[in-house]
């Protein structure tokens, strides 16, 4: 399964959008006394079970950071077959990651992608309430969110080249620690390309064997990055 735990004190992304949340468990983590922007607060109720918001108790330097990285450790031993990405602008973090992806852990953090502003967002915020019914998401919203993934479709299918770039770029910050499966790969793909289209996908892994960066012939995936 694919984690992505947010970093709310750090960063404050107005939805989920450009994260790949539909195929993901979702944690907002935020401050004891910290507000949270109406979209997003539907955005993760309407993944259901799948969304959830852990607000820390107290406060404190890095409080909050101590809190993703024990829930991360709790996870990891649940999980291990787990990716994790963390989205913050907190490098602090990068230290335990690069340890993490050397013991085998799939882990990556980014920062929010940036959103187009095509749309009027409302600035009104309310203080976080966490429950286990989720919220169905509007029949129009669903609409515009699917045009969305269908035009980031469209987009990815004609190039297969900047796709293939951005994960050549993402494997060569974890040289030391490849993924060994194709499965593995394209999980930590997906974090990458910020997307689960599987037809985007299949087009950026062909444009690497075409580029013969990576090999599937063999059990294991073996690699030839270009310098």
């Amino acid at each position: 399964m694919h984690y992505i735990l947010i970093d709310y004190e750090n960063v404050q992304p107005a939805d989920l959008a450009g994260l790949g949340a539909e195929q993901a468990y979702v944690f907002v983590f935020t401050g004891s006394d910290q507000k949270v922007g109406i979209a997003l607060i539907e955005a993760v109720q309407a993944l259901g079970e799948h969304g959830r918001f852990i607000r820390i108790a107290g406060n404190g330097r890095n409080a909050l950071d101590f809190h993703i990285a024990c829930y991360l450790g709790q996870w990891m031993v649940r999980d291990p077959q787990a990716t994790f990405l963390i989205v913050s602008k907190d490098t602090g973090f990068d230290p335990l990651i690069a340890h993490l992806n050397a013991t085998g852990t799939l882990i990556k953090r980014i920062e929010p992608p940036a959103k187009k502003a095509t749309a009027k967002v409302s600035k009104k915020a309310v203080t976080v309430i966490v429950e286990k019914a989720a919220t169905p998401q509007p029949a129009k919203k669903k609409a515009v969110a699917k045009k969305a993934e269908k035009k980031v479709a469209v987009v990815a299918t004609v190039s297969p080249q900047s796709d293939a770039e951005k994960i050549i770029k993402g494997l060569k910050g974890m040289a030391k620690n490849l993924p060994g499966s194709e499965a593995s790969l394209r999980r930590m793909a997906s974090t990458w390309l910020a997307s689960q289209d599987g037809a985007r996908m299949d087009s950026a892994i062909s444009e690497l064997g075409r580029r013969k960066v990576i090999d599937l012939t063999e059990p294991k995936v073996r690699y030839a990055l270009p310098k």
